[in-house]
Parts: C-alpha cells; sequence; structure tokens
C-alpha cells in the first residue's frame, strides 16, 4: 500500500524523538515498547483511518482497539487521533496528495500548465453548536439549518481536489470566501466552472462559466435553460468531488473533535485521500 510506504518512516522517526505527549525525548528510543497500545505502522495507520472513516465515540474506538480510557489515561484516544492524524498529514504531503492551500503556490502550479478546466464550489461539514452565542450566530448557516464550517474547493477534470481554502464560518457566504482568498490567475488560457453562489466575482487571466440567473419576476428563455443545464452537467464533477471527500464520516456527519486546527486537519486529510482514490481510478 502506498500510504503505508510513506506513513511508516514518518511514524518511527517520530516516535524516535518524541513521547506520547508530543515531548522531546531526552534520550532517542529506537525499539518500540512491548506494552504500547498500537503496535507498528500498520495498527496506527488503521487506527486513524477507521476512526475518521466512522467518525465513532472515541470510548467506543478505544475498546475496539483494546485500549483503555480509564483514570489513568482518560485521553489516550485523543491522544493518539491528534498524533496520528498530523502524522498521517504528512505522509499525504510526501505523497504530494494535498491540494494547494497557498495562493502562490496555486498561482505557480496553474502558471506551469498550458490550459486547465476547473470547478469550484464550496463544501459545508456539520459541527456542534457552540455555548457562545455570538460564536452561534457567526457559525449558523442559513442554507443548512445548522451550525457548521466552510472551505471553498477547485477540482479538475479528472476529480482530484486542487486547491483547498481556509477553513470559515458557515454564515460566511461563498463570494465572500472568493474575495478574502484573493485569488491570482496567471494570464493563460483556463478556465473556471462556478455555480450562482459566486456571482458578481472578477477575475483576470482566467475565462469564467455560470448559469444565468433567472431576471427578478421574468423567466429564462428556452435557450438560456438549455445553456443552464450544459453548464450544470459540467459543473457536476466538483459535486462528485465533494461528494468523494465526504465518503469519509468525519466530514459527512458532524465532527466530535474541538479546536479550529484539528477540525480543519480532518479536511485537508479527506481531501489528500479522496486524491489517492482518483489516482487509483485513473490508473
Amino acid at each position: 500500500m502506498d500510504l503505508l510506504y510513506y506513513f511508516a518512516p514518518i511514524v518511527e522517526e517520530y516516535y524516535r524523538h518524541h513521547d506520547m505527549k508530543g515531548h522531546r525525548r531526552k534520550v532517542t528510543r529506537y525499539q518500540e515498547r512491548s506494552d504500547s497500545s498500537l503496535s507498528g505502522s500498520v495498527e496506527k495507520l488503521f487506527f486513524i483511518l477507521s476512526y475518521m472513516k466512522e467518525n465513532p465515540n472515541q470510548a467506543y474506538h478505544g475498546m475496539m482497539f483494546s485500549m483503555s480510557q480509564g483514570k489513568q489515561y482518560p485521553l489516550r484516544v485523543s491522544l493518539w487521533v491528534n498524533q496520528l492524524s498530523f502524522l498521517l498529514e504528512e505522509a499525504l504531503k510526501k505523497m504530494s496528495k494535498m491540494p494547494k492551500r497557498n495562493i502562490n503556490k496555486f498561482y505557480n502550479f496553474l502558471y506551469a500548465c498550458v490550459a486547465v478546466d476547473m470547478f469550484m464550489d464550496v463544501a459545508e461539514r456539520r459541527i456542534g453548536r457552540s455555548p457562545d452565542y455570538q460564536v452561534q450566530k457567526d457559525q449558523y448557516s442559513g442554507k443548512k439549518g445548522f451550525h457548521t464550517l466552510k472551505n471553498l474547493l477547485i477540482s479538475n477534470l479528472e476529480g482530484e481536489i486542487i486547491y483547498l481554502g481556509e477553513t470559515f464560518e458557515g454564515s460566511v457566504h461563498d463570494k465572500k470566501m472568493y474575495d478574502l482568498e484573493e485569488f491570482r490567475f496567471p494570464n493563460q488560457r483556463h478556465f473556471l466552472w462556478v455555480d450562482l453562489g459566486f456571482l458578481g466575482i472578477e477575475a483576470e487571466g482566467i475565462e469564467i462559466y455560470m448559469p444565468e440567473k433567472k431576471p427578478k419576476g421574468k423567466e429564462l428563455s428556452n435557450f438560456q435553460k438549455e445553456l443552464n443545464t450544459l453548464v450544470a452537467s459540467i459543473r457536476v464533477k466538483v459535486e462528485h468531488a465533494i461528494a468523494g471527500v465526504k465518503r469519509i464520516k468525519i466530514i459527512r456527519n458532524q465532527i466530535r473533535l474541538h479546536g479550529w486546527q484539528k477540525r480543519d486537519r480532518m479536511m485537508n486529510i479527506a481531501c489528500g485521500l479522496h486524491n489517492i482514490r482518483c489516482q487509483r481510478w485513473a490508473a
């Protein structure tokens, strides 16, 4: 398995120099302890992938791996999830399967391409309601009817996620997210397909295609309806890409993890895993 090939040496190197709490070891450890909760890289990779795939309660997940959640180690599953998700993210970066997250790197990627069809949309994922009223307001998505986090993403013709934007609260509008990202496009023949959530966006160096908006109090012509159908049939690729990312239940269902960085990392990893699947389908 390609992922294990990159994951194993990263895990071994990390735990050689760090303990379970992430502190630097005073003495380098060359052999894993025999009483380790997760013995070997295969077990560790299975632990974090199954956790992301099924999004279980941590007590249940610990029980499935015969892991103590008693008073002595109350946060053992949480510690493993935090550390292994970080190491999994590093392995996916080594494989070059992660989407670009930096505008300048994305610009350089496009500059090296002759022509690219890109499909942009926003992926929302459910989170728990915060006890803070202002945070509740910021994270509430009127479109979905619950509290969410949102990421703008761009896919290509093959369905791979080539760009993943920052994580925003559910109340932020799609176009506002686009504006805040401050996209730059090279002066080449690239094409960007979007929906009406991005109505009014402007960009130099790229051709933008979106459906025709129905005029207030009027109807679209038959030609405009056929054009919208055509645009939707082409732009559906990004919907399939988002569906591929949401095969990971920690993204599709309400995430139980707290913390902005942890939630963002799970989305990033899910996109990387989706890109691996896209490569296998194309092979």
